[in-house]
């Protein structure tokens, strides 16, 4: 129907028509003058000619029609294969917005994360700041108390130091009466029964004599001369007296308790 429609399909059928025209007045026509004949001949190489000159520009054309053919198919190829780029560039495009979006995402979450940080921070700080006012408010709390244990501390030290002076003048003077030498006649004296077991300085009344203490099994344990004389016995000695110890003294003495 193209080729009809083109203009070597409407010379085509022109030729057509004159050759069909040319037999058909042939056959019905009847035609036997020579004048006549000779037009015929004429007419037919004129037609033969267009037909032959008819026939190459068809085939011109059909030729012609291939190559655009062949272009049309090359085209449809390039079109399909750009349609199978395009579609990748699409999916390319696709993938690239899910990253975009992904990336966006995680942009917005850090934005969240940021701010959650800085809220975190802000209340960070002012708990600390609360913190701070409140631990140097205790701290000066603490340290008025201190003061005032220190004070308190000083006041005790120093009612601990006078009742240790009052305690070293009482001790001193117990000392003292403790310390008193008891005077013991010349003769015997049993310990535990005249005096106490312990720890005493012996020293003669007058210009003394001798002096012997025996324990309890009755060994000898002193045997002396107490004496105020010079180069003649001692003038004291310190001696330890248990329990059932006896004192045979042939001068009167003193017995100083001393301690152990």
């Amino acid at each position: 129907m193209r080729f009809f429609r083109s203009k070597w399909g409407k010379r085509s059928a022109a030729a057509l028509l004159l050759i069909a025209v040319w037999v058909g007045g042939s056959v019905f026509g009847a035609m036997t003058a020579e004048e006549e004949f000779g037009t015929q001949m004429i007419a037919y190489t004129d037609i033969t000619d267009f037909i032959q000159e008819m026939e190459g520009e068809a085939a011109a054309a059909e030729d012609q029609t291939l190559s655009l053919q062949e272009q049309l198919q090359e085209h449809e190829a390039l079109l399909e294969e750009l349609g199978e780029e395009t579609t990748v560039s699409e999916e390319k495009l696709e993938a690239m917005q899910e990253d975009i979006d992904r990336a966006e995402a995680l942009l917005e979450r850090e934005e969240e994360l940021r701010e959650d940080i800085a809220g975190l921070e802000e209340d960070y700080e002012a708990q600390k700041a609360d913190q701070e006012e409140t631990i140097a408010a205790e701290l000066a709390e603490l340290e008025q108390e201190l003061e005032a244990k220190s004070d308190e501390l000083e006041n005790l030290l120093a009612d601990i130091e006078s009742k240790e002076e009052e305690l070293d003048a009482i001790g001193s003077s117990i000392t003292a009466k403790q310390a008193e030498p008891v005077s013991y006649p010349a003769g015997t004296a049993i310990v535990g029964i005249d005096m106490e077991p312990g720890r005493y300085m012996a020293e003669p009344i007058g210009s003394g004599s001798n002096f012997a203490v025996y324990s309890g099994s009755g060994s000898l344990e002193y045997n002396l001369i107490l004496s105020t004389r010079p180069d003649h016995g001692v003038e004291e000695v310190a001696i330890f007296l248990f329990e059932d110890y006896m004192i045979d003294a042939r001068t009167p003495y003193t017995l100083t308790p001393i301690d152990e």
